[in-house]
């Protein structure tokens, strides 16, 4: 169940409740944005649609596939890599790829896709640390620690260990 309504994202952005940065220099685009991560966080793929028509440049970017991988929703993931998001682009906090965000999320559906899109699984986060497998061993880590693992939660983080090793070849 979504947590804010597709009408209050509209309304947000209607009234300038989305604010960019002072100096930004493309603030229209960064508030479709930041609407496009709350839609594609909150799974409206119709409110997707809508602000990408408004505003076709933002669904260029990475962030809101980012929202929509970590909150396991592969219509509009896959409607934001129709429209142009970077499938091997940078953002959140630590420079991660759409791959590792979903790998991390434990998300094997949006990890499956990723991979048979393109994504590159070799690639390191912004800290140059981690690639997709290390950010899934990271996330499977700390869903542990955080409050034990269900076993549907194991398996989806075996099967994205399991799919990551594979694309990546046999060790040299």
């Amino acid at each position: 169940m979504p947590r804010v309504s597709a009408e209050n994202i509209r309304e947000l952005l209607a009234k300038g409740g989305y604010q960019p940065l002072p100096d930004s220099p493309t603030p229209r685009r960064e508030a479709f944005v930041m609407a496009l991560c709350d839609a594609a966080e909150n799974d409206h793929p119709e409110l997707v649609r809508e602000l990408i028509a408004e505003a076709p440049v933002a669904g260029e970017s990475v962030e809101p596939l980012i929202a929509a991988l970590e909150s396991h929703h592969i219509t509009i993931s896959r409607l934001l890599l129709d429209h142009g998001a970077p499938i091997n682009g940078r953002g959140g906090h630590s420079g991660e790829t759409p791959l590792m965000a979903a790998a991390a999320a434990g998300y094997a559906v949006g990890v499956r896709m990723l991979l048979d899109c393109g994504a590159d699984s070799s690639l390191l986060d912004g800290d140059g640390e981690r690639d997709a497998l290390g950010w899934a061993q990271m996330g499977g880590a700390e869903h542990n620690f955080v409050g034990g693992m269900p076993d549907d939660a194991r398996a989806a983080y075996a099967m994205i260990i399991q799919m990551l090793q594979a694309h990546a070849g046999p060790a040299a």
